[in-house]
This record gives structure tokens, sequence and C-alpha cells, in this order.
């Protein structure tokens, strides 16, 4: 009842009481919302922080970034550098080995200029040489009968260069075969069946009469002629025999000297200068006779 009596006062100490709870709520509020903002504003300080050191980082990569850009393009101006300098140094090599090519290609021809002119110098030094030492010219001796069935004899020349100074030796084989069965010294055999002619120059396409050679005297007989030239030594076996009708038949072979074996001669055969008379009848024993002279007896054959 007392309240009702007294309601002025509970009103104003309930209102009294109301507003400071009211504002006891309200601080209470005031606290709760400070502590949301604070909280707020410290996660946003944390995120701007964040934020900031990412700002930071992204301006440290973009600072890194970009000094790396500056040296990729350093290095980019150095690479063309180098390479204006490779360019230019090729260039010079290319240059340098064309100037070399036609160098090479001046001096290979003047080599081959230089090897024209040696091969004419060479040529005419050979002509000449030839000229005086025969070249490759062979001479020998062609056979027959002149008038009253006399043997005559003809120096041939095959080739195309002259043969200067010829020595011939001429040995009588049958004749000193007769004389060896006497007993005579080898040196006067020698003497008796050796007919030596020092000629003149025998020139191509032009023969040399040869007489009074030893076959011109026998009717018969196996000879040796041994012909001396510049280039070279050879040997010509000759046969000769005589028919009824006092004509006479003749073979030969020429053989080239290669060289001595002690005092046996090493002979060469030139199948290609060689001949026998149709009418010769003993072919075969003449054919061996003056084909393989070692066959009869090579120690006649006495030539230098």
């Amino acid at each position: 009842m007392w309240i009702l009596e007294n309601w002025p006062a509970v009103l104003l100490f309930t209102a009294g009481f109301l507003g400071g709870c009211a504002s006891l709520v309200i601080a209470r509020n005031q606290t709760k919302q400070e502590k949301s903002v604070n909280t707020a504003l410290q996660e946003t300080i944390g995120l701007l922080q964040q934020t900031r050191a990412a700002l930071d980082k992204t301006e440290a990569n973009l600072g890194e970034a970009n000094a790396k850009l500056d040296a990729s393009a350093v290095n980019e101006q150095q690479a063309l550098e180098l390479q204006k300098k490779v360019n230019q140094e090729q260039q010079t090599a290319n240059l340098t080995l064309e100037n070399a090519f036609r160098e090479q290609q001046k001096a290979s021809e003047m080599l081959t200029e230089t090897i024209a002119a040696d091969k004419q110098i060479i040529s005419k030094l050979q002509d000449t040489l030839n000229h005086f030492t025969g070249g490759d010219s062979i001479l020998y001796f062609t056979f027959e009968d002149g008038e009253g069935n006399i043997p005559q004899a003809q120096l041939k020349l095959v080739g195309e260069h002259p043969v200067p100074d010829p020595f011939v030796q001429i040995v009588d084989v049958t004749k000193a075969v007769e004389l060896k069965a006497t007993g005579l010294a080898p040196a006067e055999i020698t003497k008796q069946a050796t007919t030596t002619r020092e000629l003149r120059t025998v020139w191509p396409e032009s023969g040399l009469a040869m007489n009074g050679f030893p076959f011109t005297e026998v009717g018969s007989g196996l000879f040796e002629i041994f012909i001396v030239v510049p280039n070279g030594r050879y040997l010509q076996l000759m046969n000769m025999g005589q028919l009824e009708d006092k004509s006479h038949v003749f073979a030969y072979q020429l053989f080239r000297i290669t060289g001595h074996r002690g005092k046996q001669a090493v002979l060469q055969r030139m199948p290609e200068i060689s001949y026998y008379d149709p009418r010769i009848t003993n072919k075969e024993e003449v054919q061996n006779r003056i084909e393989n002279p070692a066959a009869w007896n090579g120690e006649l054959i006495m030539g230098d």
C-alpha cells in the first residue's frame, strides 16, 4: 500500500532505476560495440598490414623484375653487339677466304702455266736428247744376195729418231768354233773371228749399205752381230745357208742386252724383229739356233 501511497517516489525511483539499468545496458552495449569495432579495426589493420606487406613484397618483386628486365636489356644489348661483332668478323673471314681463294686460283693458274712451259722445255730437251741418243729407235741388219750371189747387208732403223755413231762387232761363230778346236788362245780366236766397224749416223726411213763383212766371204755359217749405240746394246743372231744354185738363205733374230751375269750376256728377245727365208727347209732347227742361243753354246757370245 505504501507503494500506492508513494507511487510518485516509487515511480521516480523506478524510473531512475530503469534509467540506470538502461544506462548500464547502454554502456554495456556500447562496450561490446567498441570491442567489435576495435576487433574489426584490428582485423582491418591486420589486413592493411598484410596488404602493405603484400604490396611491399609486390614492389620488391617488381623492383627485382625491373632489375632483371634492365639486366636482360643490357644482356640483349651486349648480345646484339656481340652478334654484330661476330657478323663483322664473319664478313672479314669470308673476305679473307675469298681473297685466299683468288690467290690460290692465281697460283694454280701460274702453276699450270709453269707446268705447261716446263713440259714444252722438257719436250724440246727430250727431242734434243733423242737426236743425240737415238731415243727409242732400234738398229738391225737385213740380208740379201747381191750380184753374183754375194751376200749383202743393210743397216735398218726402226723409230723416229736418228741413231748416231753405231759401233758394230761381228763374230763369225762357225769360224770361232773351228779355231777353238785347234787349241788357239781365246784372245787370238777373238782377233781372227771378229770384225768391228764404227759407222756414221743412220737416219729414219733410210738404210746404210754394208760391204766387206765376213759373211761375204763364206757360203754358210752362224754370226753374232753386236750393235752398240747411245740408247742401248743389241745382239743380232744371223744364220746363213747356201742352196745348190749358190744363192743364200737368211734367218735372224734381234735381242736387247739388258745386262750381264758374269761373262754371259742377259738377253731380251725382240720377236718383232726376226726373219726366216721361206726357202729354209730346216726352219725348226734354225729357229732353235737363233732364238735360243743358250741352247747351242752361250759361251760363244763374246761381245763386250
